[in-house]
């Protein structure tokens, strides 16, 4: 419902970021909603995964 969307939508809606694996230092696109990541992230270098409902490791 476009009555509903307005400043409340904003917070549903996941930021793309793109963020340094924390192993190898390829760069990641990375969903993320409030800090935690929203789908899992695979790094296609070292193979580390990221799993949704995680925050991004520093």
């Amino acid at each position: 419902m476009a009555v509903l969307d307005g400043c409340g939508a904003k917070s549903w809606t996941p930021t793309v970021e793109e963020r340094p694996c924390p192993t190898c230092g390829e760069i990641l696109e990375v969903f993320s909603k409030d800090g935690v990541v929203t789908e899992e992230v695979k790094c296609p270098k070292c193979g580390l995964v990221i799993e949704a409902g995680k925050a991004f490791p520093q």
